[in-house]
């Protein structure tokens, strides 16, 4: 990433403010040969943003999910979750985690947000609660460019500043909590060793 990525990104930026024309047409303009290049990286730029939108829904699910009086991911007691679930207690229990078993988190995101086939000739059904949080997500993509970004000004200052106050306060419960110290000191005094490793 920085040794291509970035680069590459600051040598488009630089190419279209030199010829003075957008992401397509830029480096068309320099060398007739990479005509095709902009358009590829809009369409790129596209498939990317389908993938998003995707992640986004997912968000949204959990969001109204929620909602709930009760966390479908805290307990092993809903009607998708499977005799491999395994609810880690750290403070009761000090065991290794059963061979094969699975958070309710992952079985509520497997299992029930994402209802994985069993292989690639079942094809499943559409799942309407995601085809409306993708929706939802498509209105948020398009209210957020519909008007340009200056329209946006006032969205910006509390998308801005919202995740580092989040994090303060984040931070300032945490280190209220049981063990703290212990996070930190494992937090600040990394183990050298482990990045020769090639599976961390």
């Amino acid at each position: 990433m920085i040794v291509c990525g970035v680069p590459m990104l600051y040598m488009e930026l630089a190419v279209g403010q030199f010829v003075g024309r957008g992401p397509i047409a830029a480096l068309g303009s320099l060398c007739p040969l990479l005509k095709g290049t902009g358009l590829g990286s809009v369409v790129v730029s596209f498939f990317m943003s389908t993938y998003y939108c995707v992640i986004i829904a997912y968000g949204v699910y959990y969001f109204f999910t929620s909602f709930k009086p009760h966390h479908p991911w805290v307990d092993c007691t809903n009607r998708w979750n499977t005799e491999n679930c395994w609810i880690p207690r750290l403070k009761e229990d000090n065991i290794s985690r059963p061979y094969n078993s699975q958070t309710p988190a992952e079985e509520f995101f497997h299992i029930k947000v994402l209802q994985i086939s069993k292989g690639i000739e079942d094809f499943g059904t559409l799942r309407w609660e995601l085809v409306a949080c993708l929706l939802c997500a498509w209105v948020l993509v398009y209210f957020g460019l519909w008007k340009s970004i200056k329209s946006s000004a006032k969205v910006r200052y509390l998308t801005a500043t919202l995740p580092f106050i989040l994090i303060i306060v984040f931070l300032a419960k945490s280190l209220t909590l049981e063990g703290a110290q212990l996070g930190m000191k494992y937090f600040f005094q990394p183990k050298w060793e482990l990045l020769g490793d090639a599976k961390v």
